[in-house]
């Protein structure tokens, strides 16, 4: 848009017509007003609220410094990867692949085709299965996965896993969670916790690196069908699911 502009122009020499000269202060009004003309200002001071409609950019380059000395309030806005510096009120005003950066989304895990067999970015999922060892597993009965990211571009994943496994599944149970590789950490296993319906049990639970089984060497004398395993891991990279 252009900015403000007057109707008539006078010369020295001549008279003003007061119907003329009444005709471009309103131009003036009208061009700071009705909102159909751009304004360049050095600089500006509102005292009070000022209401920006539409779309807002704020510096035109890179050094610019945006100072805030108050606070920012409302729900409604989205923060993304591209313009992080905004947070919300609310978490659920988060992006969701800003979230999932923050540890702040939870994706749900389960058998294929269980009730939590949810579909995230690009369609994947995250699912567990059995993928070695005597049983069976039974069922998933909560599966949470946060996947976060760290200052150095590393990424882990925190794993809360309650399942049923048939009473036969005690030794040496591996199961798998799809889309996630753990990280070879300086040749060592990354360990988990795990317990039981009736308590801590004696026992190794363990990923594998560079892959995404989860190894559940447990004493023989396990008989609980109940399991509880959980830990913080890292990985090789973002899971596939995750946004």
């Amino acid at each position: 848009m252009a900015g403000p502009s007057v109707t008539y122009t006078f010369t020295n020499g001549t008279v003003a017509d007061a119907t003329q000269v009444n005709q471009n202060f309103t131009d003036l009004i009208n061009g700071l007003t009705d909102g159909t003309k751009d304004l360049n200002i050095n600089a500006l001071t509102a005292a009070g609220t000022a209401t920006l409609n539409g779309n807002v950019i704020i510096g035109n380059a890179a050094g610019d410094t945006v100072t805030v000395n108050g606070t920012f309030s409302g729900t409604g806005g989205q923060v993304s990867d591209a313009a992080p510096g905004l947070f919300p009120a609310a978490n659920s005003s988060f992006a969701d692949a800003t979230a999932t950066r923050l540890g702040l989304k939870q994706y749900l895990a389960d058998v294929s085709e269980g009730s939590n067999d949810t579909a995230y970015n690009g369609g994947n999922k995250a699912t567990i299965a059995r993928v070695s060892g005597t049983g069976t597993l039974s069922s998933i009965l909560r599966a949470t996965l946060i996947p976060y990211q760290m200052q150095d571009g590393t990424w882990r994943i925190k794993i809360a896993v309650q399942a049923a496994l048939s009473a036969d599944s005690r030794n040496g149970f591996v199961v798998s969670i799809n889309g996630i590789t753990f990280k070879n950490v300086s040749n060592l296993y990354q360990a988990w916790g795990i317990v039981t319906v009736d308590g801590p049990i004696v026992g190794q639970a363990y990923v594998t690196a560079n892959d995404n089984d989860i190894t559940l060497g447990l004493a023989s004398s396990t008989a609980a069908q109940g399991w509880y395993f959980y830990g913080d891991w890292e990985l090789n990279a973002k899971p596939t699911w995750a946004y």
